[in-house]
């Protein structure tokens, strides 16, 4: 699921991608379509909207640092929910120094795990 400022941004890729199939076989289709006065306008304008869209989104990678940011929040996702078990073991501890011990272990654990994945 998508959440708050993760939204728009997803929203305009998806969109932007569409908008650029479309607009390339429209490039294709409308030239059997349209009478010859305006074929020649229409022709340039959906080329260049369509030059335009795919510009912009290979300049901004946009598909690729999104696939990144899902990877990575997965991966940490993974790597908290692995914490909070350690942590719940070490609540059963019963030697209140090996407790301790086990917990910092554990947050020691998460914290160089997320700091691997954020690196990239």
């Amino acid at each position: 699921m998508v959440r708050g400022r993760q939204l728009w941004p997803v929203l305009l890729f998806r969109t932007a991608g569409i908008i650029t199939i479309v607009f390339g076989l429209a490039a294709m289709v409308h030239t059997e379509i349209v009478p010859d006065g305006t074929r020649s306008w229409i022709l340039s304008d959906v080329s260049l909207t369509n030059a335009a869209l795919t510009w912009l989104s290979s300049i901004y990678r946009r598909e690729r640092s999104w696939r990144g940011r899902k990877l990575a929040k997965a991966a940490i996702d993974v790597i908290v929910a692995q914490w909070e078990l350690e942590f719940a073991k070490a609540k059963l501890v019963l030697d209140p120094q090996q407790r301790l011990n086990d917990a910092y272990i554990a947050k020691v654990d998460l914290f160089m795990k997320v700091r691997g994945i954020s690196a990239y």
